[in-house]
């Protein structure tokens, strides 16, 4: 047997009947102080007052008979054991006819456990985490708060209405700021919106409480390659610094969207500094980057600020409340203001009244799970506005939408909830316009969760040119086409001009004999010297026949235009030309043991097209045409 089932079976035996005595044997847990680091500063005395005047009204309203409340106080303190330790204390003495609270999820498990199996009404005014929603096994849990799980919802519609799929969360490390995180990833993760295409890129969970600003830029600068909606939950008080740091992370421009999650209701201080610039206005040098990162914020409030009545309006009928009831049960605790939930609690206690009353009045006849079914679908106007109560004995969500306007205030500019219309349960939603960041509005575009090139430009093939980039492209192409083909012509020419201007082809002036043309007055003799030497050189190599014909030595390098040979001598190419070098002026010289012409020319330079003839020219080999040597 499990624990509650243990400790069921043995409040059973103490309790075999409850018989009827006429009251209704109320208990309310609620801690004695606000615990240690809450976000909530909700304690029995900011509570007791609204207690009290709901016990009130319904006296007054005739709901139930007048005295008929028995209310029993219990310190629940906000944790599992003493709660269920100080409830079954009560329980093993006295007949427990419904149970208020506690207002802590923790403390609330165990005893709405216990209740369930007991078959006992629990009525819970601020416990609405997810652990507290499964109803088929807390079958008398009633909450006139709507669970984490429905405000996770309705943010799901508000989002899916601007298409936006792709979210990043930052959630701080505070338990309110963790539950409402929570609550929302495993609404967007059921199999119902995933559908709808819900993906949650990144949750930066449990971030530090007063994040420094290295801790929000490194946060941001990994963002800007994850998403666009960024959904911030955290503090409050510390909104301000992630604005701030996201206009110093140029995130501030229109393309990326903040939305703040307000985790605790908007008390009347709270909006009337929304309704001012004193969210981003402190007199600091940061101001106006402040207020630009507002300008890309959405800031969210769930519960209903449209409705709800101010405490100021009824605070001092539920102090006067408090008095008359504290004659009757002097163990109540002390009064202190009421806190921005106690009217859910004062709504509580009003639908445990209604549904008691539609079940005959009678206590001893009425069971937790009756008393369920009563409050379901049911309504009524309450403290905290229309309370509105759906199938599973849960209060319907509400959320209210505010926007910074030009005047750097934040104005409500859309809302949804379920309104009562003609008797009837009806959702009631209205919106206006949103601005965003670059100054546009809903009007105009919807900022998108995703960028249209992907966040590393990977959706986006290169842009096609358009035809004015096109031409562009053609007429700087071919201008450099035009200029390599000059480039590649000059170098051409230069090169062919370094060429012919080379002097490997020429020959030293040195190099020529001209003493010999002084020796001799005609080719004539100069054939008959030649011959005469090569014959007495010949004539002195051992072993080689004077008369075979040898071309004269070239020293060092060998003359390849001396191998060419048409079948002469020397002396016989010299005799067919003597009448022609006795009847011309032609200077005749030795070069390399061969006998030349020499001609001089009147020209400082040789142009290109001479240079290039001459060159020629000494290629050329014919035995009618007497051979080019080359340029001294």
């Amino acid at each position: 047997m499990t624990f509650r089932e243990v400790l069921g079976t043995l409040v059973f035996n103490v309790f075999v009947t409850r018989a009827f005595s006429g009251n209704v044997q109320a208990v309310w847990m609620a801690p004695r102080v606000t615990p240690p680091g809450s976000a909530l500063a909700v304690n029995a005395s900011t509570s007791v007052g609204a207690l009290a005047y709901a016990v009130d009204s319904i006296y007054r309203n005739g709901i139930l008979a007048n005295g008929i409340f028995q209310i029993n106080w219990i310190d629940s303190g906000c944790d599992s054991k003493q709660s269920i330790g100080e409830f079954t204390d009560f329980l093993f003495n006295n007949r427990v006819d419904v149970i208020f609270g506690p207002p802590c999820t923790k403390a609330m498990i165990p005893i709405a456990e216990l209740a369930a199996y007991r078959d006992i009404p629990v009525f819970g005014w601020l416990s609405n985490e997810e652990s507290l929603d499964d109803k088929n096994k807390l079958q008398t849990l009633v909450r006139s708060i709507a669970p984490l799980s429905a405000i996770g919802s309705i943010l799901s519609i508000f989002l899916s209405g601007f298409f936006w799929l792709r979210l990043i969360v930052i959630s701080s490390a505070d338990s309110e700021c963790e539950a409402y995180a929570s609550a929302f990833i495993s609404e967007i993760e059921t199999p119902y919106w995933a559908s709808y295409g819900f993906f949650l890129a990144h949750h930066y969970a449990r971030v530090e409480l007063n994040a420094t600003d290295s801790t929000i830029d490194t946060m941001y600068s990994a963002i800007k390659y994850e998403g666009r909606i960024i959904i911030i939950i955290v503090p409050e008080s510390e909104l301000r610094s992630y604005m701030v740091r996201a206009h110093a992370q140029g995130m501030d421009g229109g393309g990326y969207q903040f939305l703040f999650i307000k985790t605790t209701l908007v008390t009347s201080e709270e909006l009337a500094d929304l309704e001012s610039t004193a969210l981003w206005e402190r007199g600091l040098p940061d101001d106006e980057g402040a207020r630009q990162g507002f300008e890309n914020l959405l800031y969210l409030s769930f519960g209903d600020t449209l409705q709800g009545n101010a405490t100021s309006s009824w605070i001092n009928d539920a102090y006067s409340a408090y008095l008359s009831l504290k004659l009757s049960f002097p163990s109540l605790p002390d009064w202190a203001e009421p806190d921005i939930y106690s009217p859910a609690l004062h709504d509580a206690v009003y639908l445990y009244a209604h549904a008691l009353r539609d079940n005959g009045g009678d206590p001893a006849n009425v069971n937790g799970s009756l008393i369920k079914q009563a409050v379901e679908n049911t309504h009524f106007k309450g403290l905290s506005g229309d309370v509105i109560m759906s199938n599973d004995a849960d209060r319907y969500a509400s959320i209210t939408v505010f926007d910074l306007t030009e005047s750097g205030n934040f104005t409500t500019v859309a809302f949804y909830r379920m309104a009562i219309v003609n008797g009837t349960i009806f959702p009631e939603s209205d919106l206006t316009y949103f601005r965003w960041g670059d100054g546009t509005t809903s009007d105009d575009r919807i900022p998108e969760d995703t960028p249209r090139c992907g966040f590393f430009n990977e959706k986006c093939p290169p842009a096609s040119a358009s035809s004015d980039d096109l031409a562009v492209y053609i007429g700087v192409s071919l201008a450099v086409m035009v200029l390599a083909l000059m480039m590649f012509l000059a170098y051409r020419i230069w090169k062919r001009e370094k060429d012919l201007q080379n002097v490997a082809w020429k020959i030293h002036f040195r190099d020529i004999d001209f003493l010999v043309g002084k020796q001799v007055r005609s080719f004539m003799n100069l054939s008959r010297h030649d011959t005469s030497s090569e014959l007495a050189t010949r004539k002195g190599s051992a072993g080689e026949s004077p008369l075979r014909h040898r071309r004269p030595s070239l020293g060092s390098r060998s003359d390849k235009e001396t191998e060419y040979n048409c079948g002469t001598t020397n002396a016989d190419t010299l005799s067919m030309d003597n009448n022609v070098v006795q009847s011309t002026n032609i200077t005749v010289a030795r070069y390399r043991g061969r006998m030349v012409a020499i001609k001089s020319l009147r020209k400082k330079k040789l142009k290109t097209d001479g240079v290039k003839f001459l060159k020629e020219m000494k290629q050329v080999r014919s035995c009618s045409l007497k051979g080019f040597v080359s340029v001294a």
